[in-house]
């Protein structure tokens, strides 16, 4: 039984490699449980999961089907296979009565086109741009994604859980939309492509992570046997959720305020050490300086006063020559004058 009260999603049936894993064995590199994550600063729900892709990337269909639709989708920027525009892959697969969304796929390796049947494990295309292969799951026959988002007033949460809408707001997600996880996990023994080690590893992988007892995974839309004792569980869990998360956020905020005392701390005690040093390195110049110059200011002295007296004695001569202008004439007059006075 499915959360929410809806129909449960169909088993998918991988006894003797009926389906594949939508990405090749060659090219998986991990799966991140994030269905129900944070999208778009929390005003969004993640509606698929992410495969992680490595070099060739490549993606193929889970069963046979038709291509329903391909649109613009995402430009990425940090993938393994560097920037570039990536494409939506709509296949609906009559077999399972669901359309699987192959999105970010390059929009230069895409390799189907609207309105072609495609057969098990045949390639879709290459997932580089954005180092993934982002997979959804609907009911019914669709040509387009839907979007998923909180109750109004409601946004979703960045710390403690990558499933965050998965937990709290299910009853929000568009009834066609189908949790992707248990069928990844079932898909996960179905590796098509690769080398038999290749097949053996990514099974292993995918198992790992997407195992039964994750408690990543919500166990209430799997088989209908664990749904009643699931439902009780994911209801007591979520009653001490909110303390929990409240409890972490402000532990992280504690740690995150005392770094911040720390790192103004040390800012002002290398502060005033710079200061105190600039103030004995300006003295002991100053002090040099000083002593540097007293030779100087005495030499400076000593020839002003040699100028003053140069001056004052200038001044003098000056002095005497103005009123004495012609020296030797007087004193020829005065002898001729002298000399006259006695002959008469």
């Amino acid at each position: 039984r499915a959360a929410g009260g809806g129909p449960p999603p169909p088993a998918v049936s991988t006894g003797g490699g009926s389906m594949c894993f939508p990405v090749r064995a060659d090219s998986l590199d991990f799966v991140s449980v994030n269905f129900g994550g944070r999208r778009s600063s929390g005003s969004r729900c993640h509606a698929g999961i992410d495969i992680f892709t490595k070099r060739p990337g490549i993606a193929v269909a889970v069963a046979d089907g038709v291509v329903t639709n391909t649109f613009n989708f995402l430009r990425c920027r940090d993938g393994w296979g560097g920037p570039g525009q990536t494409i939506a892959v709509m296949v609906y697969h009559e077999s399972l009565g669901q359309t699987m969304n192959y999105g970010e796929i390059d929009a230069s390796g895409v390799s189907v086109r609207t309105g072609q049947r495609v057969t098990k494990g045949q390639q879709i295309g290459r997932a580089s741009h954005c180092g993934m292969l982002h997979f959804e799951v609907y009911t019914g026959r669709r040509t387009s994604n839907l979007r998923w988002t909180p109750p109004s007033g409601n946004s979703v949460r960045r710390i403690g859980t990558k499933d965050d809408c998965a937990r709290r707001f299910m009853s929000t997600k568009p009834s066609q939309v189908v949790d992707p996880r248990p069928i990844v996990r079932q898909l996960g023994s179905s590796m098509c492509g690769g080398s038999s080690s290749q097949r053996s590893a990514s099974q292993s992988r995918v198992a790992s992570v997407l195992r039964v007892d994750n408690p990543l995974l919500l166990v209430d839309v799997m088989e209908d046997e664990l749904a009643t004792a699931s439902e009780t569980m994911v209801s007591a869990a979520g009653s001490g959720a909110s303390s929990a998360d409240e409890q972490l956020l402000a532990i992280i905020i504690g740690v995150a305020a005392a770094l911040v005392c720390a790192v103004v701390a040390c800012a002002c005690v290398v502060g005033a050490f710079v200061v105190l040093r600039r103030r004995r390195t300006t003295t002991a110049s100053d002090e040099m300086m000083y002593t540097n110059a007293r030779p100087t200011m005495g030499s400076a002295r000593a020839s002003a006063t040699a100028s003053r007296r140069s001056h004052y004695a200038g001044a003098a001569r000056a002095s005497r020559t103005s009123r004495y202008p012609a020296g030797g004439s007087a004193r020829r007059s005065r002898r001729a004058y002298g000399g006259g006075g006695g002959g008469g």
